[in-house]
């Protein structure tokens, strides 16, 4: 009613006051309409704007229409993007993605595809959220060259160079946890740092907050490849960093350093670094139940069970408080382990079987692969070998199918041991074969 009443020369202010307004205070079901009668708006300045420009025959007029054109055409981008970040919030994929490939194609109307860096950056994001893995690193690909030639064009280097960092970890973010490519995703992030190492000394400090977030890039990467000792010496360097800049991260670094410790089998020094983490969280509920999820590991793998399993169970009451579905399932499926490390199979069981229902809810197609695997092995210990063969040929299948190397190989680790058990050395022997061959692509040397 408000905008109604307003002169139309002010609709457009208002229009976009309300819609701001109404997102910050999380209102969608009134921020929503109110976009959508900004963008009609927007929209029909575009179209005037149009007919303008085609109508002019004086070169005066032609110079002034045009640029009447291209003010209302940024404007009407500018309202797209708010609704592909409003679409998105809701869970509408397909409409945000929509409304994303308006504003990219009025960039590409005007001649300026250089100019849609923000575009490509929300269409990747939006996309990853949907489950379009490739459409996302596509995107996320195209955001990347679009701000390199940005770059070489700028006569502002400073802020061109940080728009290369911030695409070219996204590139690394995506090959690293999308498709378990980690040569490119490595190539991305030392990218990032390269273009960090470029800037004035000036400038170091107020980018600190960037070299950390290239540093713990890469140091997941080094972790992944199971390329521990180096991933728990990149984690040490970015908490220095962060310390010694006085910026947020340090737990983050710290929680790296101790999942590597752990993998790294220094499970002393893991259990020592997650009470740090412990400490270190104090009211952030979400990070002391990822660190209570590290101590319980360590302590399972030590074989104190009860130990393990009052951390674990602390966790996993922490990510229900806060509805956070995926920690659940990483919770449920660490008390699995600790339970199978402690001979409780059955219990454990029920524990992986929770968070398979739980991922096959969220659609975590790679969640899925593990809990699979997991439930496989389990069902192998509890001698069901035709349960254990449909799990874990399952989690290979679709392993395989996504591209998740660590779903696969944890597979085939258990069909080898299978195929061992039912006296059948020649398909254990085909399966570890694979298993090599896999772990030699992907240069995942702890699995080898």
């Amino acid at each position: 009613q408000m905008a109604a009443q307003i002169k139309h020369s002010q609709l457009d202010g208002s229009l976009l006051f309300l819609a701001n307004s109404y997102t910050f205070l999380k209102d969608l079901r009134r921020a929503v309409p109110m976009l959508e009668r900004l963008l009609a708006h927007r929209g029909e300045q575009v179209n005037r704007a149009r007919q303008a420009a085609a109508t002019a025959t004086e070169a005066a007029s032609r110079k002034k229409t045009k640029l009447k054109l291209l003010k209302a055409q940024a404007s009407q981008v500018k309202a797209l993007m708010l609704m592909g970040w409003l679409r998105l919030r809701e869970e509408q994929f397909d409409r945000a993605l929509a409304i994303n490939s308006q504003a990219i194609d009025l960039y590409k109307e005007v001649g300026r595809p250089d100019l849609a860096l923000g575009a490509y950056q929300q269409r990747a994001i939006i996309a990853d959220k949907k489950g379009d893995y490739e459409q996302a690193l596509s995107n996320a690909r195209l955001a990347l060259k679009t701000a390199q030639a940005s770059l070489e064009r700028s006569r502002k280097k400073d802020g061109a160079r940080l728009k290369v960092v911030a695409s070219a970890l996204e590139v690394a973010r995506l090959e690293r946890t999308r498709f378990s490519r980690f040569t490119p995703a490595t190539q991305a992030a030392r990218l990032a740092l390269e273009q960090l190492d470029l800037l004035p000394t000036t400038a170091q400090k107020a980018t600190a907050g960037q070299r950390l977030a290239a540093l713990i890039e890469e140091c997941r990467i080094q972790g992944a490849r199971g390329n521990y000792g180096r991933a728990v010496m990149q984690a040490r360097q970015a908490r220095q960093l962060a310390r010694e800049a006085g910026i947020k991260g340090e737990d983050t670094a710290l929680l790296e350093e101790v999942n590597n410790l752990f993998f790294l089998g220094a499970l002393g020094q893991s259990l020592q670094a997650a009470a740090q983490g412990i400490s270190l969280a104090g009211k952030d509920g979400l990070r002391r139940l990822q660190f209570l999820n590290a101590r319980g590991s360590a302590l399972a793998a030590l074989g104190r069970t009860d130990q393990a399993l009052e951390a674990l169970e602390e966790a996993l009451g922490i990510a229900r408080a806060l509805g956070q579905e995926g920690e659940v399932a990483v919770s449920h499926n660490n008390i699995g382990n600790a339970l199978r490390l402690g001979g409780r199979l059955a219990q454990a069981k029920e524990h992986f079987k929770a968070a398979l229902i739980i991922d096959e809810r969220r659609g975590d197609r790679q969640g899925v692969a593990v809990d699979r695997a997991n439930l496989g092995l389990a069902e192998l210990l509890l001698g069901r070998t035709k349960a254990a063969r449909l799990e874990l040929t399952s989690a290979a299948s679709l392993s395989k199918k996504i591209g998740a190397p660590m779903g696969e190989l944890k597979a085939l680790v258990g069909l080898a041991r299978l195929e061992l058990t039912g006296a059948k050395p020649a398909a254990a022997l085909k399966r570890a074969r694979r298993g090599l061959e896999l772990s030699g692509q992907r240069g995942l040397q702890n699995w080898r």
